[in-house]
């Protein structure tokens, strides 16, 4: 609600003359505008309409059922455009399911035929079943490990994940064409991938609502969403149907489904594509500090296609690691001197890098001193004391493979050459993570989002 003088011209030392109040209401979609004269009348820009009648009323409440109230300041900026390619996505994804699912139902009966065929005691429909229902069960199982690789990293993950489904559901719609004995192996092995695409997929997007949800509105949003996504949803599925009804007498029922699956699976994943190119959720992970210190100062991967192929780069820091191999370090004395100011120490452990972060409250409180934009939660000064450690362990790693290093090594022997090295980078680290954080933000970085493989459990260091 904006409240506007409509007498502006007064100099802003002097009282302002009594005059009208203008008040500007959003409601919806529209804006509602109030007038309070000096002798207290109000009167509204809707004053004297006419009351809506049942169809409108319908419609209101149609559109109060998907869509979040008070759009778009209570979700963020990058709500409608991702809803769209969603919803774009959701419509193809049933359009091809509902032709696949169709296939695998044809293809059960000779399946199970030719599996009665064989007469081998021990392979029967009933364990034959069982194994297709519970291996991706126990696969699932076995791939919780993903989530948090998956959330670390989470857009190519959901593409990957995704892709992964889109690709299974066109294997799924082949079923009728490929020999009846490969039915009950293929499905398996396709469930068995869906099962960690699954994953990987809820895992990736589990911080995406929230973040869409501005004004503590989770449950609301997530309500409309899934609204949206059943109407489009049925859609799909209807138009799926037809589709394969369609082509089945010009191309029989094997090939269309093959092909109507095909058709909903390209354009399910260029939607998803282009959801993920309008989508603000890029973390702060090893990743994007690596590209900007490679790179200086520059935002996101927008190539989908560079950020699958990054999904194959290994992970090399653990940002929060045991105690032990710092302490056993010959140099421990003097990197408790030199890291005194910061919230983490690093020393030379195996050729690279080591990271052990401090639990210190008087480091936490000087680096806690966040404001806006930065989120200022208690636990962000231990996600801001992350990326200092890990930028500045990323720069370590520079430097030992650098002739400069070597040559150290050469000079003053390991340890020294190690201490040394640690001692240059520090300075080369940002000291202000404040104002680091808010120029990674200025540049379509998440800084909300601190992603980083270890446990950061800070230790105390006494005596």
């Amino acid at each position: 609600m904006k409240i506007l003088r409509a007498n502006s011209a007064t100099p802003p030392n002097l009282p302002k003359p009594p005059g009208p109040v203008v008040v500007e209401e959003q409601l919806g979609k529209e804006t509602i505008t109030y007038q309070r004269d000096d002798q207290g009348k109000v009167t509204g820009s809707q004053d004297g309409e006419p009351v809506p009648n049942w169809l409108e009323r319908a419609k209101a409440r149609t559109w109060s059922s998907l869509v979040p109230d008070n759009l778009p300041n209570s979700v963020s900026a990058d709500y409608v455009s991702t809803r769209k390619w969603q919803l774009t996505r959701d419509f193809f994804g049933t359009f091809a399911a509902t032709s696949s699912l169709a296939a695998v139902t044809t293809a059960v009966g000779p399946a199970n035929t030719a599996l009665l065929a064989i007469g081998i005691a021990s392979l029967n429909l009933a364990n034959v079943t069982w194994m297709k229902q519970r291996l991706p069960q126990i696969t699932q199982f076995a791939s919780t490990g993903l989530a948090t690789v998956a959330e670390r990293n989470p857009k190519p993950w959901m593409l990957a994940a995704d892709l992964t489904l889109q690709v299974s559901m066109i294997l799924e719609a082949a079923t009728p064409l490929l020999p009846v004995k490969s039915y009950y192996p293929l499905l398996t092995g396709l469930a068995m991938a869906q099962a960690v695409g699954t994953v990987g997929l809820n895992s990736a997007s589990a911080s995406m609502a929230p973040r869409q949800a501005r004004l503590n509105n989770l449950g609301e949003v997530s309500t409309k969403n899934s609204n949206q996504s059943t109407l489009v949803s049925i859609a799909g599925a209807t138009a799926g149907l037809a589709a394969v009804g369609a082509l089945t007498g010009p191309l029989g029922f094997g090939h269309a489904a093959l092909v109507v699956s095909t058709i909903g699976a390209l354009a399910g994943t260029y939607a998803k594509i282009r959801k993920h190119q309008a989508l603000e959720y890029d973390p702060i992970n090893e990743q994007a500090l690596r590209r900007i210190i490679d790179r200086g100062a520059v935002g996101p991967e927008h190539s989908q296609l560079k950020s699958l192929l990054a999904l194959a780069s290994k992970e090399r820091l653990t940002v929060g690691d045991r105690p032990r191999p710092l302490l056993q370090d010959p140099n421990f004395p003097a990197l408790r001197q030199l890291f005194a100011e910061r919230p983490y120490m690093l020393c030379v452990h195996q050729d690279a890098p080591y990271i052990v972060m401090k639990d210190e409250t008087q480091g936490k409180d000087e680096i806690a001193q966040a404001s806006a934009p930065l989120p200022t939660n208690a636990s962000y000064p231990e996600r801001m004391a992350q990326v200092q450690a890990a930028y500045h362990a990323i720069v370590l790693e520079k430097f030992l493979a650098t002739p400069d290093y070597r040559q150290l090594v050469q000079e003053k022997g390991q340890s020294a050459a190690d201490l040394e090295a640690i001692r240059r980078t520090l300075h080369d680290t940002p000291s202000d993570m404040h104002k680091f954080l808010k120029d990674m933000q200025e540049l379509g970085w998440s800084v909300d989002m601190v992603r980083f493989r270890g446990d950061a459990r800070p230790v105390k260091i006494h005596g």
